[in-house]
């Protein structure tokens, strides 16, 4: 039963730690897009915004 708890709640853990990052990445790629613009960040192909989020 523990075996079950635990896993539970990794599950529930992952969740919200999920949903976290699909709740930020909007405001996240909206800075890193005016950031481009503002000559802050270099332009280039890969996705910034993600990358961030990703990296923390």
């Amino acid at each position: 039963t523990m075996k079950i708890i635990s896993m539970l709640l990794g599950f529930g853990g992952g969740v919200l730690f999920s949903t976290t990052f699909l709740h930020m990445l909007p405001e996240v790629d909206e800075h890193v897009k005016e950031l481009i613009e503002d000559g802050s960040l270099p332009s280039v192909k890969f996705p910034l915004a993600e990358i961030f989020i990703c990296t923390g």
